[in-house]
């Protein structure tokens, strides 16, 4: 979003710890991480629309969703006894205590992000390319240098090339939009 919009003004992130079983919203699971973190996200976000729809001002539309997003709604994680995972299949006595924690570093550290295996092979972070362009296997590309047989195996196993993240993707254009308004056959204009 930073990437292609210069900000993430409208964006959000809500973590909930799980709870076993039954972990979907249900009226078995009343109370629990999920639960209370959806029913307060259904309701800022009912909040932020409605100030929005109601925002009588000029500013453009991408400008009025950041301007009006509730002040209270910042990223956020809901925890059992400040852990990221709780038996919910367990008495309720045992369950632990549920508490919302808006210290995103607390947050970060009790839901670790992972990357995947493109971005650990180098793709960019902002994971906008979905087909890469290929160039040919390069011992220089890795910090341990392979063996010949090693690279020997690469080259056999991607005898096409490999990902050049240095490049758009296939097909990519130079600048996605985020705030679109769809036309048809596909096409679009950002707001």
């Amino acid at each position: 979003m930073d990437k292609y919009n210069g900000g993430s003004g409208n964006y959000v992130e809500l973590l909930s710890a799980t709870i076993g079983a039954g972990y979907g919203p249900s009226p078995s699971t009343v109370g629990s991480p999920y639960n209370l973190e959806a029913t307060e996200a259904v309701s800022a976000m009912d909040a932020w629309l409605t100030a929005i729809a109601t925002d009588k001002t000029n500013a453009p539309r991408a400008q009025k969703v950041t301007a009006n997003k509730p002040k209270d709604l910042v990223n956020a994680c809901w925890t059992v006894d400040g852990k990221n995972f709780a038996d919910w299949t367990v008495p309720n006595a045992t369950r632990g205590k549920v508490e919302k924690v808006t210290d995103w570093t607390k947050c970060n550290q009790l839901f670790p992000v992972y990357t995947d295996a493109r971005v650990a092979a180098g793709a960019p972070l902002s994971d906008d390319i979905l087909k890469c362009q290929l160039k040919p296997v390069d011992a220089k590309d890795y910090k341990a240098a392979p063996t010949a047989d090693q690279l020997a195996a690469l080259k056999a196993t991607f005898a096409d090339g490999v990902c050049d993240w240095t490049k758009p993707g296939v097909g990519q254009e130079a600048k996605l939009t985020t705030w679109a308004i769809y036309s048809d056959k596909g096409r679009f204009s950002g707001l």
